[in-house]
């Protein structure tokens, strides 16, 4: 698990300027660097975000263009500290949004030592307020070449579309599906030989 968003509470609503902040609780690493910007807003209205209780969630007023960055691997004053992360069993980043009204930009870095890799994709709009589950694999563009057994910072950085509100429940690294399927056979087969072993 990255982060379920049942800790690190945190609230800001802005109109304007950039907010840094971190929180600390049971997310990947014990911190999460939550980095908000309010890029334009020619209405003059509000950009409110929340995070807690299960949820992250980015509500953008009218026209607002804003960017969340949420940082792994952060410590206080927004210092990078390494997470020393082992992902080498897991093959992607699985978000699993709640809401997504309006198309969403998303840049995913991660950093493993001096070498940082991004990839970039839209997350498509037209889904407020319907679940759906957004999957990144590690062989995706731009994340060539990383040493995913030794990840030392992960950052999610969405900028929406003009007036878009999102919202996120988890975000997990998680293994490809044949291999959960597996360790489920293997687990099942340990089980039978244990109970037959018992008759």
């Amino acid at each position: 698990m990255i982060d379920d968003f049942s800790s690190g509470t945190y609230m800001k609503t802005m109109s304007s300027g950039n907010d840094q902040n971190v929180q600390s609780g049971t997310m990947l690493g014990g911190t999460r660097g939550t980095d908000l910007t309010v890029v334009s807003n020619p209405l003059n209205v509000v950009f409110d975000f929340q995070v807690g209780n299960g949820f992250l969630v980015a509500d953008a007023g009218s026209a607002l263009r804003d960017i969340v960055e949420l940082r792994y691997g952060i410590g206080a004053g927004m210092v990078p500290v390494d997470l020393n992360s082992n992902l080498a069993g897991e093959d992607r980043f699985r978000l699993f949004f709640d809401s997504n009204d309006l198309n969403l930009n998303l840049d995913l870095t991660v950093r493993s030592g001096a070498s940082s890799y991004t990839h970039s994709r839209v997350i498509a709009g037209g889904f407020a307020n319907t679940p759906f589950v957004e999957d990144i694999l590690f062989t995706s563009s731009g994340l060539a070449g990383m040493n995913w057994a030794d990840v030392d910072e992960i950052r999610f950085r969405f900028s929406n579309t003009p007036s878009g509100d999102f919202a996120i429940s988890q975000i997990q690294a998680v293994p490809e599906p044949g291999t959960i399927l597996a360790l489920g056979a293997g687990l099942a087969a340990v089980l039978r030989r244990r109970k037959s072993q018992k008759s």
